[in-house]
């Protein structure tokens, strides 16, 4: 057996090992559980953890997702593909145990779902994630989520039912509000904003661009500019056309509900954003009216730098 041959069998081998060892590293075990119908929880086990086996296997791959269509319903797979196409992610862990979760729409969902997702800069950051689950045990959506010691801090198990109710539709409605930028959603995003929506947008002037890393920008200079709804849409295409990853991060939440009106709420965020060539981290303040529960709308939106010591409340507007 001449040299050249034995070195080509020897890196087979060594790709070989190396392939097997880095997809044994990715599988997850799934455990759920749900007392109500153990059967049914077993049902949505094998679902998510293919699904979740085949995000590892294909963000390792670098390859589309192949998902099983009897596992989801048509619209999930889309809304799933579009977050694949611009916001890639993959679970770490070895394994999970979680547990379905009641919602107020009579469907489920299942928190606490460990994901490293896809960054511009090529390191990729820690977030959670959100599958919702149907009464017929399908998937019909995935969020990335408010990190679940905040979501626990929110749902106070003391709350008035009425007051728990709405803050569980406060969380997935926020929750979908920044997945939809991660899968570009401008579509989802013109929906949810009144018609008179009161649009500040902030940026901060000069950002960072001196390495090839994108860096959160210096928010000494920040410049506001007030916008319609249609003018703000206008802005998000040009961002979303622009940017090839659009990565949202929220890192803390407060509620606070309208002293004169019990269907509005304010929602202040800490977020992150990173693009392709900027990134900022300031706090996002929504005004929410719940008047119809199922269809919330956005009337007020503004952003200021994480250096204001002034934020945007409720009572900095007349509503």
């Amino acid at each position: 057996m001449d040299t050249v041959f034995k070195v080509k069998i020897l890196l087979f081998i060594l790709i070989l090992f190396i392939s097997n060892a880095v997809y044994a590293q990715v599988q997850t075990q799934v455990d759920i559980r749900y007392r109500s119908n153990a059967q049914f929880a077993q049902n949505v086990q094998v679902k998510v953890e293919d699904f979740i086996q085949e995000v590892n296997a294909s963000y390792f791959g670098n390859k589309e997702l192949t998902l099983n269509r009897s596992a989801f319903t048509n619209s999930a797979i889309r809304r799933i593909n579009d977050v694949w196409e611009n916001t890639p992610f993959y679970c770490p862990d070895g394994s999970i145990q979680l547990s379905l979760i009641r919602t107020v729409s009579t469907s489920f969902e299942l928190r606490n779902i460990p994901v490293l997702v896809a960054a511009t800069d090529g390191e990729p950051e820690m977030s959670e994630l959100v599958i919702n689950i149907n009464v017929d045990g399908k998937i019909e959506d995935i969020s990335f989520a408010l990190e679940y010691q905040l979501y626990k801090k929110v749902m106070d198990n003391k709350l008035p039912d009425r007051e728990y109710r709405i803050r569980q539709i406060i969380i997935d409605f926020v929750e979908c509000y920044r997945t939809a930028y991660n899968r570009k959603d401008i579509n989802y995003i013109e929906k949810v904003f009144s018609d008179d929506a009161l649009i500040i947008v902030g940026r901060v002037v000069e950002p960072d661009l001196t390495s090839e890393e994108v860096k959160l920008a210096d928010p000494k200079n920040v410049e506001y500019v007030k916008q319609s709804k249609a003018e703000h849409m206008v802005h998000l295409k040009r961002v979303f056309n622009s940017n090839k990853k659009i990565l949202v991060l929220f890192d803390d939440i407060k509620i606070s509900i309208s002293p004169k009106n019990k269907n509005v709420y304010g929602v202040q965020l800490l977020q992150t954003w990173r693009g392709d060539f900027y990134a900022d981290k300031g706090y996002l303040f929504l005004v929410i009216d719940f008047s119809v529960e199922d269809r919330p709308k956005i009337f007020v939106r503004t952003w200021q730098p994480d250096i204001d010591e002034d934020l945007f409340d409720l009572g900095s507007f007349v509503l």
